[in-house]
């Protein structure tokens, strides 16, 4: 229901109603079924959730057990990205992993907030069977989720990491106590934690980001209002928002200091071409395995729309937001008139093993023009010395498959706070039910808490620590992270079925054997 003016450009390019002609996914209308899926999958698994927590009253602590193995997975990748640019033990230098969450391609503390999410899940373990296990799985995860959520290089996931561990562990606590089993395992680990976080924070490159907070405060709040100011003012938009999905869309049309770019697949009698709208730092690449040395050799054709633009071409060894060994060139397009494009660059020192002898570090081609112009391009090709093809899909044939784009101005793709974002877009009835259902699953998993469920604790921190996250980033919009939320929202609303625990009842004890006299 975004209502763009039809004078202007972008209106005329994506509709006064948002047609799908934009080739961007976050500029299409069916952005809102992306961003709807995390919801509706939550809601469709939450059944058969309810229905195991009731039969065999193990749904949460499974689910707790999965999210362990998850942050274990997640924390071994992020490992490996680091050995790739990054010595072991160097922890001043503030590369900031993004894991498997390529959701961050335009930025984001989707990886930290995933992290405040699932660690506290893992104080379900014991309650497994056998407990040794679950206790070295604990362990385990406890340990690297920490590694992991350090190396973020996160303020607020700092915050909130500490602050979910922390309300699960007295949680924990006080469950253990009602179940005549005191246990202070959970604040254990809580320090821990606390330990890992203040010595990296202790560091050079991370020091100096808790000192520009301040700073950067007064920058989040002038990125808010710019989002609101292009909002409409009207009672029916105050209430159910602009739209699902259609705050890109909006800063686009209605932005002047701040405008994603666009991309269009066009058509014409030699074929598809690409029309790229350049309005940020915006990076068209794919990756590729370089030759072991010699040269690359860079052909495609290429315009500008409008008036001259500058083409610029960059391997790089990168795996989504940081790049390294770069290497470069670029061309100058004339308005209107289809040139060729010839670029050479060198293939030495791409792609190297990382520290630990493997893996390779992944590289990739890039292309991108200045802000303010508009590009053109077709059949692009890299190849080696020996002329074997090292890029698919370079006609655009098959859409944009295997082509990836990354941007490194977040401002224009989202505020950098969760509940602006729903006011946006969902409006005051939105924000209203996402505040009640979290409100709801907080206080189920705080009840069952305090009736002596230690899954009670474990969600309720869990719970509390994304919320926190959401202060400062948009997190609903990577869909996969959003389903787990409102899975672990589930479980808070299951718990308040749950019937008091009672401690088991002490066996009876045995009686003596008669004597064989």
């Amino acid at each position: 229901r975004l209502r763009g003016n039809p004078k202007s450009d972008a209106s005329v390019r994506l509709g006064p109603l948002g047609a799908p002609v934009s080739d961007n996914p976050f500029l299409r209308p069916d952005n809102a079924l992306r961003l709807a899926k995390g919801p509706i999958e939550a809601l469709l698994l939450l059944p058969f959730l309810r229905q195991r927590e009731r039969s065999c009253n193990d749904g949460i602590s499974m689910l707790g057990y999965g999210m362990s193995l998850g942050l274990i997975v997640v924390a071994v990748m992020v490992r490996l990205e680091r050995s790739l640019f990054v010595p072991f033990f160097d922890f001043s230098a503030l590369y900031r992993v993004v894991g498997p969450f390529s959701s961050m391609r335009t930025g984001g503390g989707h990886i930290g907030a995933y992290i405040c999410l699932a660690m506290p899940m893992a104080l379900c373990l014991p309650r497994l069977r056998p407990r040794r296990l679950a206790m070295y799985i604990l362990a385990l995860t406890c340990i690297l989720g920490t590694y992991a959520l350090t190396v973020s290089f996160a303020r607020t996931a700092y915050v909130a990491g500490a602050a979910a561990m922390g309300l699960a562990a007295l949680g924990w606590l006080w469950a253990s106590v009602r179940q005549r089993r005191p246990s202070a395992v959970g604040l254990l680990v809580v320090a821990a934690i606390a330990a890992g976080i203040a010595g990296v924070a202790s560091s050079g490159g991370m020091r100096e980001r808790l000192i520009r907070s301040a700073t950067d405060f007064a920058d989040d709040r002038t990125h808010w209002e710019a989002g609101l100011a292009v909002m409409d003012r009207d009672a029916f938009t105050r209430t159910f928002g602009m739209g699902l999905g259609t705050y890109q869309r909006a800063m686009l049309m209605r932005s002047s200091t701040s405008r994603p770019t666009d991309f269009v697949l066009r058509q014409d009698g030699e074929g598809r071409y690409l029309s790229i709208s350049v309005a940020t730092e915006f990076y068209l690449g794919q990756k590729f395995v370089p030759p072991g040395g010699g040269s690359l050799h860079v052909t495609m054709r290429a315009r500008a729309a409008g008036d001259s633009a500058l083409l610029n071409v960059s391997i790089c060894d990168k795996v989504l937001l940081y790049s390294d060994q770069c290497r470069g060139d670029s061309a100058t397009l004339a308005p209107a008139v289809w040139q060729p494009v010839a670029l050479t660059l060198p293939a030495s020192g791409l792609g190297e093993y990382a520290s630990i002898g493997w893996p390779r570090r992944p590289v990739e081609f890039s292309i991108f023009s200045q802000p303010g112009r508009t590009i053109e391009i077709r059949d692009i090709h890299l190849a080696g010395d020996d002329g074997h093809e090292l890029l698919s899909n370079t006609d655009f044939a098959r859409g944009l498959d295997y082509w990836g784009f990354t941007d490194d101005t977040h401002t224009a793709w989202r505020m950098f706070n969760q509940y602006l974002m729903l006011w946006f877009e969902t409006g005051a009835l939105g924000l209203a039910a996402f505040l009640a259902l979290t409100a709801v699953a907080l206080a189920g998993g705080l009840r069952a808490a305090w009736r002596g469920a230690v899954t009670g604790a474990a969600v309720s921190g869990s719970i509390a620590g994304f919320l926190l996250s959401c202060m400062f980033d948009n997190l609903l919009e990577a869909p996969r992270l959003a389903t787990l939320f409102f899975l672990v929202c589930a479980c808070g609303l299951v718990q308040w079925e749950e019937r008091r625990w009672r401690p088991r009842p002490a066996a009876p004890p045995k009686r003596p054997e008669p004597s064989a006299g």
